[in-house]
């Protein structure tokens, strides 16, 4: 009997995909998240290499012109559940605390790491021939689940894309980047690294030890990016002390920027900041909330994709979500309140993100040994 209209794929895991029923029975990938998301896929290269999409692989009077085949996944040998939060029994913090260390019980998320099973079928053998063709690709330049931009949900096709120069040409290839960074991670510490180059990037690094006291500080590579002469634009927490929305203490000076703007939204918007209103009593904190015509700010996603596959770690920058650039945004809190702008896409520098990515790749080589987590870590340009 002729199976060929069934393919099965094995899929390798390389991080921990964070899951809210990781307690279910073959808890892991979801085809409900996958096809849709392979589906873009396909039809994106497919535009590419043919111009259009054939009309026979789109199920007909498919409201979102869902493509003709079937997805199925299951998890394959040992399912390992890995804690993201602090470990009581053991009083210690996992690998993962450092994105969900806060987390009460009632809000308890587990990490899955397994190996799949995907099988497709599909009756039309041009789409399926497409399908092997690129999902190899599509599994190297895709993460699943939460926090999958930080790296998590992290899988390729086994026996597909082990070269390291392969993985960081089709990144490139992929998000339409000049350049691909990596580092050869630490077993256990990925996650710290990246949550350590990813801080120094986007809100700088303020490192105390036991005692309090300051250990290694070091601005966003953002603030000084954007400070630099030929772009000479503010940021927004230099423009809160200066309002008066965000205390200002001790010796700390107040910058005075003559263009002040929300830069750290092209990063990602979170709905609140807190500041310390207090040198001695490290529990009075101010709250800073932030919101977009009186609502709560739709979250977006960070423009610096990070991947993990075996030992190393890429990241590389991707397009601005262009609904961004722009926009009015309120910052108020219990002392005072007011608006700042995003940066428009005309006030930054033409093809802004390859240009940040650079400037911050070189930045981080020449401030890592201030800081243990990526002290000892290769960061490379490829």
């Amino acid at each position: 009997m002729d199976y060929s209209f069934k393919k099965e794929y094995m899929l390798k895991p390389h991080s921990p995909l964070i899951h809210f029923q990781w307690d279910q029975k073959n808890a892991g990938l979801r085809a409900t998240e996958v096809k849709p998301k392979l589906d873009k896929y396909i039809k994106k290269c497919a535009e590419k290499d043919k111009g259009t999409i054939p009309e026979n692989w789109i199920i007909k009077n498919s409201p979102k012109q869902a493509l003709d085949y079937k997805m199925s996944i299951s998890t394959v040998g040992e399912c390992k559940i890995v804690e993201l939060g602090y470990l009581k029994e053991l009083k210690s913090k996992s690998p993962y605390d450092i994105f969900y260390g806060n987390m009460g019980a009632e809000k308890k998320k587990k990490g899955v790491i397994a190996g799949h099973k995907l099988t497709i079928i599909c009756f039309n053998k041009e789409l399926r021939e497409y399908i092997n063709k690129v999902i190899g690709d599509f599994f190297i330049v895709t993460n699943f689940g939460t926090m999958q931009g930080k790296g998590f949900g992290s899988f390729t096709v086994k026996g597909y894309g082990e070269d390291s120069e392969y993985i960081c040409n089709t990144l490139k290839k992929e998000y339409g980047s000049k350049a691909c960074y990596r580092f050869l991670t630490e077993r256990g510490k990925e996650f710290k690294q990246i949550k350590c180059i990813y801080s120094l990037m986007k809100t700088g690094i303020n490192t105390k030890n036991h005692y309090g006291e300051q250990i290694a500080y070091r601005r966003s590579i953002l603030f000084d990016y954007m400070h630099k002469p030929e772009i000479g634009i503010g940021n927004e927490k230099a423009w809160m002390k200066q309002k008066g929305i965000a205390p200002s203490l001790g010796k700390e000076s107040v910058q005075i920027d003559k263009v002040s703007r929300y830069v750290r939204a092209l990063f990602g918007i979170c709905e609140a900041i807190d500041f310390k209103n207090s040198l001695s009593n490290p529990k009075d904190k101010v709250k800073v909330t932030i919101k977009e015509n009186s609502k709560e700010v739709e979250r977006l996603n960070s423009p610096v994709l990070f991947k993990i596959i075996n030992n190393y770690a890429y990241f590389i920058g991707t397009e601005i979500n262009d609904e961004i650039y722009g926009k009015t945004f309120e910052f108020s809190s219990k002392k005072g309140s007011g608006t700042i702008k995003v940066p428009t896409k005309e006030e930054l520098p033409v093809n802004f993100m390859d240009d940040f990515m650079h400037y911050a790749f070189l930045k981080l080589n020449k401030c890592k040994t201030d800081f243990i987590e990526i002290k000892n870590i290769r960061l490379e340009e490829k």
